[in-house]
């Protein structure tokens, strides 16, 4: 793929074709973004979706809905936070792989918990 060329290059199995895409990939230069266009996404989906149910059986039941695409493996940035775990914004505690503070899905879970136990012990006991 070639930002601003309709033609993407294509190579499986050692062999390789060229393929049309309804739009070509740009970078909006506002915000520094790249787009790519959506019947390509989707194209590469469904592809790809039934090859990895080969692999983990049952992935692509019919019964099965895509909520969300995970983009990168782990958060290119990282919401600053005090000892507490809160950030500048009270209330506000980011924590796990998207804050920038796991690189998988046990250390998401441990600084969850992490961050959990930390509001439960600001908070206030009332007895019933």
């Amino acid at each position: 793929m070639t930002l601003g060329q309709t033609g993407l290059t294509i190579t499986e199995d050692g062999e390789t074709r060229t393929q049309e895409m309804d739009a070509a990939p740009y970078i909006n230069p506002s915000n520094n973004r790249t787009y790519v266009p959506i019947a390509f996404v989707a194209d590469a989906l469904v592809e790809a979706l039934p090859a990895l149910d080969r692999k983990l059986h049952g992935f692509a039941s019919p019964e099965a809905v895509m909520t969300a695409v995970e983009a990168r493996s782990s958060s290119p940035v990282r919401v600053e936070r005090d000892g507490g775990f809160q950030s500048n914004i009270a209330g506000l505690y980011p924590c796990g792989e998207g804050a920038g503070y796991a690189g998988g899905i046990m250390s998401a879970a441990v600084d969850g918990l992490r961050v959990a136990e930390a509001i439960v012990s600001e908070c206030e006991v009332i007895p019933s």
